[in-house]
């Protein structure tokens, strides 16, 4: 399953699988999948929201940490 994080580190919203997400929030699946296996610079997708796998502790962490790096340059 997917979580998906807001820029205070907020978990605001859980989807079934990355498909899900993609489809609900309209974006690509490789988006999501890309997002959550750590493959992109930037802490946001282009909605403005960050996403981790939910039961996947290095990737909650990874994104956590980037959106802490990114709250810090502001």
């Amino acid at each position: 399953s997917v979580a998906k994080i807001d820029s205070n580190g907020e978990i605001v919203e859980f989807y079934y699988s990355a498909r899900e997400c993609a489809r609900q929030n309209f974006m690509s699946y490789s988006t999501i999948n890309d997002r959550c296996n750590g493959k992109c610079k930037s802490a946001f997708a282009p909605d403005g929201y960050a996403y981790a796998w939910e039961d996947s502790e290095v990737s909650m962490k990874r994104a956590l940490r980037k959106i802490k790096e990114f709250n810090e340059t502001r």
